[in-house]
């Protein structure tokens, strides 16, 4: 039970982190075009 919770847990986080590393990742193509110019 307590590794089923633990796997489904991983999930989440791993989609909360998938969304901020996105996020992270636009504002970081953004700065390296600015730096670019």
């Amino acid at each position: 039970m307590l590794e089923r919770s633990k796997v489904q847990g991983l999930g989440m986080t791993s989609l909360r982190t998938r969304r901020i590393v996105g996020k992270a990742n636009e504002k970081g193509l953004k700065i390296l075009e600015s730096w670019r110019r």
